[in-house]
């Protein structure tokens, strides 16, 4: 439960919502123009008690409906209060996505991605045009200026971002955030006719081991649990599942 609250918690800081409004602990997140579910949806790690269940899913039903958009629901084992899983499932909330939440130490996954003759990466603070295009390219997942201004030019705690490129093209892209001991890992995009070629795993190598110099010690990174090519290239450089988590939406 400890693990889970902090990872959600400073996942949530290093993909941060353009928009947040807090009800009685929750976090009712949107990001207009950015199709990130982590953005757009309500973080329920704390639960103040000043107000009844009800009132507050009202009042999320109202935010939502508001601003045309789904009422959707991050669910993991700190979701607070107990039990709300199924309340939403009872209300017709569908599971949208079940995620695993990967975790390793920081030095013994920077040791075991290094790969003698791999590509050349580039480790940058903020993202270059190139990074944007390939990013958004594999992952669809909005606007360049949109997904910029709302939110990475908006990450508080310290990002990298990583690129590989094939001559005059970018074709490998990730980024990292770190905040207190652990470095996240974000944004894993490979161009499909670059795959299996060891870009991803050179990215890996550079964002961690730029995380362990400046001073992180532990990592995380999200997966979808039906992605068996992911977990096969992770469980082999140190990561071990942690927990699962899952998004419930009711559109």
């Amino acid at each position: 439960m400890e693990l889970a609250a902090t990872i959600q918690e400073v996942a949530a800081n290093a993909w941060p919502a353009s928009m947040t409004q807090v009800v009685d602990g929750w976090r009712l997140r949107t990001t207009p123009g950015v199709e990130a579910r982590r953005s757009n949806s309500v973080l329920s790690l704390e639960d103040a008690g000043r107000m009844p269940l009800e009132d507050k899913l009202a009042l999320v039903d109202e935010f939502y409906a508001e601003r045309g958009l789904p009422v959707r629901f991050e669910v993991s084992p700190a979701t607070v209060p107990a039990g709300l899983d199924e309340v939403l499932a009872a209300r017709g909330f569908e599971i949208e996505l079940d995620i695993d939440i990967m975790v390793g130490d920081l030095a013994e996954v920077a040791s075991h991605s290094s790969k003698p003759g791999g590509p050349d990466v580039i480790v940058e603070a903020t993202p270059s045009e190139a990074w944007l295009d390939t990013m958004l390219g594999v992952t669809a997942r909005g606007e360049r200026e949109t997904l910029r201004d709302a939110v990475l030019d908006r990450i508080a705690p310290p990002a990298r971002y990583a690129s590989v490129a094939d001559g005059d093209r970018t074709i490998a892209v990730g980024m990292s955030v770190r905040e207190r001991e652990w470095l996240g890992i974000f944004s894993m995009a490979t161009l499909p006719e670059a795959r299996r070629r060891g870009a991803a795993t050179a990215i890996l190598h550079a964002l961690t081991s730029t995380g362990l110099r400046e001073g992180a010690t532990r990592t995380y990174l999200q997966t979808d649990i039906g992605n068996a090519a992911s977990h096969a290239l992770y469980e082999g450089i140190g990561f071990t599942t942690a927990y699962r988590y899952h998004y419930r939406v009711r559109r």
